[in-house]
């Protein structure tokens, strides 16, 4: 359930608009413990309602002296991105090399389980994954998808099997095919061959069916292929856009600087009705003698049988600005959202030494008619500067963005303030949010979660009471909101909720308090009389809400209580809670 206030802004030359709102947190560090050495080629996943387990992962060079090590670099927080650990995950032992990169990840809502993984470039490598169960803090040991020591460029995908919707079947793509795994990655049938290209990436429909986007290199095109029987076979490719841009895995004439800029496409599915994106970057528009590298949107909503025809975002007429490497992903209240560079903050040539960029944040609600923008990082840097040796720079080759509830997580790389690239991450949420973790603070805890909690379909957190003194809490629940923010200004809170008397006599009381972080206690924002079907309390901090932000983690904690304020029998109640909201802004 999504709750947003309405503005319409109006976000480019180009007429892009977008109806809702979002909050966007301050970039925070992923790989804190990898110091200055350079990292390239993101990924990022995050499961759960809340989207509080997210994983990121980048080629990690931390090891590199005399000669250049790679490795598969891991980012784990467990608390919504606020604080984060990191790690190398390596391919099993005998499979090891000097190059371990192109990391990927994937998650499983189903599950509940992450995994990520990557490629060990040599003759006895090949590409690797490791699962994350859920709940987690560790990856349990990787397993090899294929042992070849041919194998580039990996993206992977979960999703149901076809007329299995509780199932999950793991899918990795690359350039010898796509493998696909029905026991949670422990072991992998052997991919089936998509012909030739680069950069194949799946993604999984809600009813199974298996899409992956690639820059087939020998065409020069961006195509898609079908599998319409959960990735045992798949239709022939059909073009989603024919490049005008010529340059390969190389330098981008048309973007100043000198660093790889290879322009592979991304795709998503929508996991409640199906419909399929798909973005890319090309050549675009001819301002002076500058040439603009230009974001195409495309979708369908037909199962991929036919495309839109591309539509070139965020383009503008009169200034030279570059836009690219995008990444989508779309979520199950069906907002899209892109992550890309772009220079539009510097006027530079196409043929610069420098290249002057900031990472965006892109976030449509209606199916990609409008657009909304956000710049993620506070200050422009060079992307020349990529903390490696060579004659061409290496930067990218591409970025991630992971998902969970409300919640966005756009990670990149970015050189500064070290002027050499590290890891980030955003947390973008929208106003509302729910519950990160809720316990029962009195009375015995009969049954739910804070999923519970986040729900509409009857599902409940219940507190059961077996207490007769009059005024004592008889029974309550308390919850954190992870908010995002780092400052509050506004706070409001929506509480849905009942009580089930089983035996008692006289009135109770319900009372929703908040915790004052300036005086350590507890504060009464709210009373009513509870009702014994679900009804709605809505409370609003008019006065110093900031006194309930605690800022060291963007936490606000409230709690729900019930009581007797009358004379009472022996009573036994149960307290539900079927929704607590926080609108923090």
């Amino acid at each position: 359930m999504i709750r947003l206030s309405t503005t319409l802004l109006i976000l480019s030359l180009g007429g892009v608009a977008v109806a809702q709102d979002v909050i966007v947190g301050p970039p925070v560090r992923t790989d804190i413990g990898r110091g200055t050495f350079a990292a390239n080629e993101t990924s990022a996943a995050s499961v759960g309602p809340w989207g509080l387990d997210i994983i990121t992962s980048w080629n990690d060079w931390s090891e590199s002296t005399a000669s250049e090590v790679i490795r598969c670099g891991v980012g784990l927080s467990s608390n919504g991105g606020a604080t984060w650990s990191d790690f190398t995950l390596r391919p099993p032992v005998p499979n090891r090399s000097g190059v371990e990169g192109d990391p990927f990840t994937i998650y499983d809502n189903r599950t509940g389980n992450l995994w990520a993984g990557a490629i060990s470039f040599a003759s006895v490598g090949g590409v690797y994954i490791a699962r994350k169960n859920i709940g987690a803090n560790t990856f349990q040991p990787s397993v090899m998808v294929q042992a070849s020591g041919s194998a580039d460029k990996v993206w992977g995908a979960a999703g149901p099997i076809p007329g299995n919707p509780s199932s999950t079947r793991l899918y990795v793509a690359y350039n010898l095919g796509v493998a696909r795994s029905n026991d949670l990655g422990a072991s992998w049938l052997p991919p089936v061959s998509l012909g030739s290209g680069l950069g194949f990436n799946p993604r999984v429909g809600p009813e199974g069916n298996v899409y992956v986007s690639y820059w087939a290199t020998g065409t020069n095109d961006f195509r898609v292929r079908r599998s319409m029987d959960g990735g045992a076979s798949y239709l022939a490719s059909q073009v989603l856009m024919s490049r005008v841009g010529t340059w390969g895995t190389g330098d981008c004439p048309i973007i100043p600087g000198n660093f790889r800029v290879p322009a592979m496409p991304c795709i998503a599915a929508d996991p409640v009705t199906g419909t399929v994106y798909s973005m890319s970057f090309d050549s675009g528009n001819l301002v002076g003698a500058n040439r603009n590298a230009d974001l195409h949107f495309q979708k369908s909503t037909n199962g991929g049988a036919t495309w839109s025809s591309p539509v070139a975002l965020f383009r503008d007429t009169g200034l030279s600005r570059d836009h690219f490497w995008p990444w989508i992903e779309v979520d199950r209240s069906g907002r899209i959202h892109v992550l890309f560079f772009s220079t539009e903050a510097l006027s530079q040539n196409d043929n610069g030494t420098a290249c002057w960029a900031d990472a965006w944040y892109a976030y449509s609600d209606d199916g990609g008619a409008t657009w909304g923008r956000e710049r993620l990082t506070p200050t422009t840097f060079n992307m020349m500067n990529d903390g490696l040796n060579r004659s061409m720079a290496f930067y990218g080759d591409y970025l991630g963005v992971a998902l969970g509830g409300q919640r966005a997580y756009p990670h990149y790389i970015a050189s500064w303030p070290n002027l050499d690239p590290d890891n980030y991450v955003n947390v973008v949420i929208n106003p509302y949010t729910v519950p990160a973790t809720m316990t029962a603070h009195v009375g015995i805890y009969d049954s739910g979660n804070a999923d519970s909690a986040c729900q509409t379909d009857g599902n409940r957190f219940v507190v059961r009471n077996a207490r007769a003194a009059q005024g004592v809490p008889a029974a309550g629940a308390t919850m954190d909101f992870v908010t995002g923010v780092t400052s509050l200004n506004t706070l409001s809170l929506e509480v849905v909720s009942s009580v089930n008397a089983i035996t008692r006599t006289g009135p109770l009381e319900e009372q929703v308090e908040l915790f004052n972080v300036q005086t350590q206690g507890w504060e009464v924002v709210g009373t009513r009389t509870p009702t014994a079907l679900d009804s709605t309390f809505s409370i609003s901090v008019a006065t110093n809400p900031q006194r309930f932000f605690e800022s060291t983690n963007r936490t606000v904690r409230g709690r729900i209580s019930w009581r007797a304020v009358g004379a009472v029998s022996p009573a036994v109640w149960y307290g539900r809670v079927e929704e607590f909201h926080a609108v923090a802004r």
